[in-house]
């Protein structure tokens, strides 16, 4: 299980988010990704990515 305390960033693009969760959560044996207050955005992003690779199930959000 990985961790992430995102609280303190101001912006993060897609292609960053696309590379946490295809890295994270596909390419290694992460059980599970927390993300701790990422921006709303930032969120959607992370949620369609892990959507469209299939691991949804493994990622958690905790918003702000």
């Amino acid at each position: 299980m990985i961790t992430i305390d995102a609280t303190g960033m101001a912006a993060a693009s897609q292609s960053f988010a696309d590379e946490l969760v295809v890295q994270l959560l596909r390419e290694r044996p992460t059980t599970h990704l927390t993300v701790l207050g990422p921006t709303e955005r930032f969120a959607r992003h992370l949620t369609a990515t892990a959507g469209r690779l299939g691991v949804q199930d493994r990622l958690t959000i905790a918003p702000r």
